[in-house]
């Protein structure tokens, strides 16, 4: 060709033209990947990459794949899913990314500086997140930290005001797998680590509110760092068995006072509680009520007054600790109302097995170690008895501090006694306190990872009260493997006594004491039965060879079986004794021996009844030993029973809306007797004099057309015996 190059060709001093024929093929040609073509004439066709970078587009749901491109401004191919390999930026919406359903993205997400992703009420899985945007959270948002490749997933950021999830787990398998978190983050129901180690750095807080608890699920990995647990107390002047479910070295002041010691101080509303009973030197809250509001346990589970809150661990001990409210209430006397507070405690989750020595002798106090509710049934126990004590601080009435509630064992299932008001279960609570007992040699209990339990609080921490007996302190959600619950000792009878409190309208429990009787009891005291834990205000106790029971289980009656009651720290005041019979139909007769009155009240052998009494001035009428029960079985028994069984029965009952009434009495001994009709409020509406002849005796009466509706008690009073009957107007 001479100096003169073709047109369509030039000169190459990067090697031989591969295609004199095609002017795009050259040794500095573009390569395209893929097409089987060799443009840069290197002897080979380019292996096309595929292209991992996606881009969020301006709109659209962000758990969608369509919602992707490859183009930085969204559009392009779409991934084929949100798997290992790709990263996905967040970008086109200014910074503000909202989820409108669940989403898992296996590949890295890219969240810039000044973005928001607000995961609004659904889960966001997570393997790889980078970028200095933050996430923001809600009550109703959950966040999965998972992988199996291991390695730091780094720091989670939260936006300010964004940083609280319902729910947060790790699930990071691999060498290294862990995260850590960067801002403040509040834990509304439940921490989950699966796997892997998060560092709090001191930043996580499990909350505590009206209507949940935040828990931790049984840990399969590990948590570094203070944690912040906090217990929510609903409004009420009562005692709490009480600890906080962590490690380290925060005193009470710091903790349960919020750090200050004076009477006005409020630091933080809505928190912490006045704690008094000593000098402000020694952290204590001045006031006009300066009696000791808080109290540890010795060895043997004696209450004695703490002497300084600032020197008083709080971390992993029980104390029973009287709530006022927080500490915006005054302590200018007894009469101001409560209200709501949260307690909190920071530092060291602990995790793993948890021993706890018990002493041969005495209540052994147990704090619940972990910040989630416990199965006192699958508890590892050596030479403890299958029976423990909790405090229901709902008990007492409108103005009652609480009293203690025994669970135990017998031989089927569990006996709760008395059917508290929380209700009270054999789930034991985030920061609840507990008492158990050895069987006469010290022991331990091993409190375990497995022993946590999903069963939410029931009431004990909560703003409701009441109960229907025992099967309503059973969660419908009960697993399988939580093990036996409340269910009655197979083929035995028995009989409930609960003391109560029926001062105008003041009313409510006070306590109780449960007798049962059964061939697979002992008549000697053993870990069938439940000795009696003293509450702050009365206590109803039954005395058999010395002891005081709360729960006394023993062999089927032969003839007549007698319960020595033991009342104590009663005040002046009217009180209610309720009994509630347990298959005792074929019995003979119960009766409540009074001998302060010398009165003897036959109670019913099948349905409940009850029987008011009176503490006066008089020191004789709160007499510990002033009641005895006499159970008499079928046999005759001289002096206690009769072969002709009397029967007292009204009708008709309800009574007509005139006032009639008949009573029908069968085998009554003749004499004079006293009718009268009793209110619930323990007042007598109705009041006459009758004779009676031997044998059967039909006997009208009107007890009034303007009587309200209700409930009341017909005593039948002789001058050896009374009886009482139920009569119902409605």
């Amino acid at each position: 060709y001479g100096a003169t190059i073709p047109s369509g060709y030039k000169l190459s001093t990067l090697g031989k033209d591969c295609n004199d024929g095609n002017a795009s093929i050259h040794p500095s040609a573009a390569e395209i990947c893929g097409n089987g073509i060799d443009e840069n004439c290197d002897g080979k066709d380019a292996v096309c990459v595929p292209v991992n970078d996606y881009y969020s587009k301006p709109s659209g749901e962000l758990h969608n794949v369509l919602s992707w491109g490859v183009n930085p401004d969204g559009s392009g191919a779409n991934p084929a899913d949100f798997g290992a390999g790709k990263t996905f930026n967040l970008a086109n919406r200014a910074g503000n990314y909202m989820m409108t359903g669940n989403w898992t993205v296996m590949g890295t997400l890219v969240n810039p500086s000044g973005s928001q992703l607000k995961i609004n009420g659904y889960t966001l899985s997570l393997a790889t997140l980078t970028g200095a945007g933050t996430l923001t959270g809600s009550t109703t948002s959950s966040l999965v930290i998972a992988g199996a490749d291991g390695g730091n997933f780094g720091n989670i950021n939260f936006t300010s005001g964004g940083g609280m999830l319902k729910s947060f787990t790790l699930n990071r398998s691999g060498a290294g797998g862990a995260a850590t978190i960067g801002t403040a983050l509040s834990v509304h129901d439940v921490l989950t680590i699966s796997n892997g180690a998060l560092n709090t750095g001191g930043k996580l807080k499990l909350k505590s509110t009206a209507t949940n608890t935040a828990r931790v699920a049984p840990l399969m990995g590990s948590i570094n760092g203070n944690v912040t647990v906090e217990r929510y107390i609903p409004a009420r002047r009562a005692w709490r068995l009480i600890n906080a479910p962590v490690g380290g070295n925060q005193t009470v002041n710091q903790a349960w006072q919020e750090g200050v010691n004076t009477a006005s101080a409020d630091p933080a509303p809505g928190f912490g509680t006045h704690i008094t009973g000593g000098t402000s030197v020694n952290g204590f809250d001045q006031g006009a009520q300066s009696s000791a509001s808080l109290k540890s346990f010795t060895a043997v589970g004696a209450l004695q007054n703490v002497t300084s809150t600032n020197t008083a661990l709080v971390a992993n001990k029980p104390y029973m600790l009287f709530v006022r409210g927080d500490r915006s209430v005054s302590l200018a006397g007894t009469t101001v109302p409560a209200n709501n507070t949260t307690l909190r405690a920071t530092g060291p989750l602990l995790t793993g097995n948890q021993t706890i020595p018990v002493p041969a002798s005495g209540f052994t106090a147990v704090a619940n170690p972990f910040a989630s509710p416990i199965n006192f049934a699958t508890i590892t126990r050596t030479n403890v008895a299958n029976s423990f004590y909790v405090w229901d601080p709902k008990m007492g009435g409108t103005y009652g501090v609480g009293a203690y509630v025994n669970i135990s064992y017998n031989g089927t299932g569990y006996d709760i006694t008395p059917a508290s008001v929380s209700p009270e279960s054999q789930y034991i609570q985030s920061g609840q306190g507990f008492l158990v007992q050895s069987t006469g040699s010290a022991g331990s209990i091993v409190i375990k990872e497995s022993d946590k339990s999903a069963t939410a609080a029931q009431n004990v921490f909560r703003e409701q009260s009441g109960i229907s007996g025992q099967q309503s302190a059973i969660s419908s959600q009960q697993s399988a493997h939580d093990g036996l619950v409340f269910t009655p000792a197979k083929n035995a009878i028995g009989l409930r006594i609960n003391l109560q409190i029926a001062n105008g309208s003041q009313r409510g429990l006070l306590d109780e004491v449960f007798a049962s009787y059964s061939s697979n009891f002992s008549n000697e005291i053993d870990n069938m039965d439940a000795l009696k834990a003293e509450n702050v205000m009365e206590n109803l106790a039954i005395i058999r060879k010395g002891q005081s029971l709360m729960v006394d289980r023993r062999k089927p009656i032969q003839t007549s079986d007698t319960l020595q009651l033991n009342l104590s720290n009663t005040s002046v005041s009217t009180y209610m004794f309720e009994f509630s019979p347990i298959a005792l139909s074929n019995a003979e007769s119960v009766t409540l021996a009074d001998h302060y009155l010398k009165t003897n009240t036959e109670v019913s052998l099948t349905e409940t009844s009850q029987v008011y009494f009176q503490i006066t001035s008089n020191s004789r009428s709160s007499a510990a030993d002033r009641f005895s029960v006499i159970i008499v079985n079928r046999k005759a028994v001289p002096g206690l029973g009769s072969t002709a069984k009397v029967s007292i029965r009204a009708y008709p009952n309800p009574v007509t809306t005139n006032g009639a009434v008949n009573l029908q009495l069968d085998n009554i001994k003749a004499g004079m007797y006293r009718l009268e009709l009793v209110n619930a409020a323990g007042q007598t509406v109705y009041r006459r004099m009758i004779h009676l002849q031997n044998g059967t005796f039909n006997q009208p009466l009107n007890i009034g057309q303007n009587l309200p509706s209700g409930v009341y008690q017909m005593k039948i009073t002789g001058k050896d015996s009374q009886r009482v009957i139920k009569i119902m107007r409605r």
